[in-house]
C-alpha cells in the first residue's frame, strides 16, 4: 500500500486475503504482514469474519474509530509506527476476549491513549458479564464516574470540592438540629484558669474550618497534636466531634483521599507523567 487507503464504511462478510503467504488463508478479513506505507482508514468498518493484523505494520496513522468487529480478531506483534485510533470502537463475541491483549499491544507500542480505552473497554464489558460480582460492579462503576476510568482529573477534582461542601452542610444541619449534649461536655467547652481563652469564632467561620481541615482529607494527614476544639464547640458545643460525625468523618476522610488518588492518576494519564 503505497498511498492513502480508506475503507470507510467497508463491509467485510467474505473470504478477503491480503497476505503474502497462503498459509493463512481461512475465512475472514486477512491483513497478515501487510505494510501499510501511508495512513489507513477503517472508521465505521463492520467486521462481520474473523480480521487479522498479525505482524502488519502501519507507517501512517490508522484509524478504527466506530469500527464493529463482531467476530474474533487478532493483533499480533503488530507495528503502530504511527497514531493508533480506536475511538468508540465496539467489540462483540470472542472480540471482548481480546481486549486485554490490544491492551499490552497498545502499551508495547507507546500508544498510552488506546491503552486506555481499551482498559475502560475491558473493565466495562467485565462489569457488564452476568457472573460480575457485586462489589466488582459497585467499584467498577465508580471509577466510571467519578474518573472516567482514569482518563480524568476534572471529575474526581470537582467530586472532591462538592464532597467539602456537602460535608459542610451536613455540619451545619448537624449542629442546627440536633440535641445539646451532656452538660458535663459542655463545661469542656467553658474558659477556666488553668486554660487560655478558646478562640472566638464565628458560626460561618467554624463551618469553613470544619469543611476545610475534617473533610479535606490530605489535612488529616498534618492534623496529628492539633486540636479543633474551638471549632467542635463553637459548632457541636462540646471539644470532641459526635459520634455521628465522627462516622462521617471516617467516610470522608476515605472519599477524600480516594479523589486525590484518582485526581493524581488522571493527570499521571493525562500529560504522561512517569
Amino acid at each position: 500500500f503505497k498511498e492513502q487507503c480508506t475503507f470507510t464504511d467497508a463491509i467485510f462478510t467474505d473470504k478477503s486475503i491480503w497476505s503474502d503467504s497462503p498459509s493463512y488463508a481461512g475465512i475472514g478479513a486477512d491483513f497478515d504482514e501487510a505494510v501499510f506505507e501511508s495512513d489507513v482508514d477503517f472508521v465505521r468498518c463492520m467486521f462481520s469474519v474473523p480480521a487479522y493484523f498479525r505482524k502488519t505494520k502501519f507507517n501512517g496513522d490508522v484509524v478504527f474509530d466506530e469500527a464493529k468487529f463482531f467476530n474474533d480478531f487478532r493483533f499480533f506483534k503488530t507495528e503502530f509506527l504511527g497514531g493508533a485510533f480506536f475511538n468508540e470502537t465496539i467489540f462483540y463475541g470472542l472480540g471482548i476476549k481480546r481486549l486485554g491483549q490490544m491492551k499490552r499491544m497498545a502499551e508495547d507500542n507507546g500508544h498510552t491513549d488506546a491503552a486506555l480505552n481499551f482498559n475502560a473497554l475491558e473493565l466495562e464489558h467485565k462489569a457488564n458479564a452476568k457472573d460480575a460480582g457485586f462489589w466488582f460492579k459497585l467499584f467498577t462503576n465508580a471509577y466510571r464516574i467519578f474518573s472516567n476510568y482514569g482518563r480524568s482529573f476534572m471529575r474526581p477534582i470537582g467530586a472532591y470540592v462538592l464532597l467539602v461542601f456537602l460535608i459542610a452542610i451536613t455540619a451545619m444541619i448537624y449542629s442546627t438540629y440536633s440535641a445539646s449534649p451532656p452538660l458535663e461536655n459542655q463545661v469542656l467547652c467553658k474558659p477556666n484558669k488553668d486554660q487560655p481563652p478558646p478562640l472566638k469564632l464565628s458560626y460561618e467561620r467554624a463551618v469553613f474550618e470544619y469543611a476545610m481541615f475534617r473533610a479535606g482529607g490530605v489535612m488529616d494527614l498534618t492534623d496529628t497534636g492539633k486540636q479543633n476544639n474551638a471549632v467542635n464547640c463553637r459548632l457541636f458545643e462540646e471539644p470532641i466531634e459526635p459520634a455521628l460525625m465522627r462516622g462521617v468523618g471516617i467516610f470522608k476522610s476515605i472519599a477524600s483521599l480516594t479523589l486525590l488518588f484518582l485526581a493524581a492518576l488522571g493527570l499521571r494519564n493525562k500529560y504522561r507523567i512517569k
